[in-house]
């Protein structure tokens, strides 16, 4: 595998599987105290996914019911065909990243791209960066289905962004070892050198890796100024409207230095609080998966 793919994978992979930590699952009594208002449902979420408990912020966020559900969907998982090809691909990675040499053959290989991307891109990125601004504003003004209210703070998302990204230091040689190291660090720390080894983890088990990657993920994205700890101890959830088992709350959090906010439709479940969106996307992408068997 090539090293930009390999680097690019790995970032995939950490992505993939960002989440959570390894701290003990948080106890049902704490779950449910945690969820006892709609604010608090909101908040208590963030704050799981800020320490990186991603299996706490799964028993956050949905209900009992369908966190079983997705412990089978997990089992179900791991016993799909599998595709030769990609876990070749995996493992070619993994032992890369792994070597006693990673970080030096990684860069001695990109090094080069490097300075072809200065040479012949680096100058022309500010604007690639504005049109691909420009597209999604566009679509976003286009969009039936937003309100203007959220079409104001989607541009607003979109513009925070692209002010980000025309001040990330692409080319700079120091970052690019930085982020090569964290990327080695994180790969190796995971321990799963083959799909094999993934695919033999329990839930639990996936999700104490799934900090791991999440961490690593963290790490590099900080490295080019986007603190997603940040953005995360910036949420706030306030109160709209509630009437019976339904709620809807705003939560506000800071994007760089952009203030963004959006409301947030909840319903009530056994004394808890959970995202209506969210389970209506978990519900709707099992729906795909089983009709695609």
């Amino acid at each position: 595998m090539r090293p930009i793919a390999l680097l690019a994978a790995t970032g995939l992979a950490l992505a993939v599987l960002a989440g959570c930590s390894k701290d003990e699952p948080a106890s049902e009594a704490v779950v449910e105290a945690a969820t006892d208002t709609p604010p608090e449902a909101v908040q208590a979420a963030a704050a799981a996914l800020r320490k990186g408990d991603l299996l706490g912020m799964v028993r956050l966020t949905m209900p009992p019911a369908e966190y079983e559900r997705m412990k089978a969907d997990w089992v179900a998982a791991r016993s799909t065909a599998v595709d030769a090809q990609e876990d070749a691909q995996y493992a070619e990675m993994m032992s890369q990243l792994a070597a006693s040499d990673a970080e030096a053959q990684i860069y001695a290989e990109l090094e080069p791209k490097l300075a072809k991307f200065e040479a012949e891109t680096a100058s022309q990125l500010p604007m690639m960066i504005g049109m691909m601004q420009g597209f999604a504003a566009q679509g976003i003004a286009s969009n039936e289905k937003l309100t203007e209210e959220q079409k104001r703070q989607a541009t607003q998302a979109v513009n925070a962004t692209a002010t980000w990204l025309q001040t990330v230091p692409w080319a700079n040689r120091e970052k690019l070892k930085q982020a090569i190291a964290r990327a080695v660090a994180t790969a190796r720390a995971l321990e799963l050198p083959t799909m094999d080894a993934v695919r033999a983890l329990e839930f639990e088990q996936a999700m104490q890796k799934a900090g791991i990657a999440f961490q690593g993920v963290k790490d590099i994205l900080a490295l080019y100024g986007f603190s997603l700890d940040a953005l995360l101890d910036s949420v706030r959830a306030e109160p709209v409207a509630q009437e019976g088992d339904n709620a809807t709350v705003k939560v506000s959090f800071k994007l760089f230095e952009t203030e963004l906010s959006h409301d947030v439709e909840l319903s009530r479940e056994n004394g808890r609080w959970f995202g209506k969106d969210a389970l209506a996307q978990i519900n709707a992408a099992r729906a795909q998966l089983e009709a695609a068997q």
